[in-house]
């Protein structure tokens, strides 16, 4: 996924949504909806990186897209969460071919 993609305005949340979805996908066999994903997600993220996927969570519950909006500390804990949810998508993408 392109970090641009991270950057544009009403992308933040639909990004970190959907790296969720392929992270608990990979790491549990299921295919869960967006919500389920996100609780799933949250429990293993280490705290650090939940607002993030907390407030995209909300966003997608609560909000319309032309409601979106992500403080500056939100903001700038985008990257380092989508990071760390790349990460995982990788060694659990890694795991899975290896078992193969």
């Amino acid at each position: 996924m392109a970090p641009r993609a991270v950057d544009g305005k009403g992308e933040r949340g639909r990004y970190a949504r959907t790296a969720r979805r392929i992270w608990t996908t990979l790491a549990t066999g299921q295919t869960r909806s967006k919500d389920a994903a996100a609780e799933w997600a949250l429990a293993q993220l280490p705290p650090e990186h939940r607002p993030v996927l907390e407030h995209a969570r909300q966003f997608y519950l609560n909000c319309r897209c032309s409601e979106e909006n992500w403080s500056e500390t939100l903001r700038v804990q985008v990257r380092p969460h989508v990071d760390r949810v790349l990460a995982e998508i990788d060694r659990w993408s890694t795991r899975i071919r290896t078992a193969y």
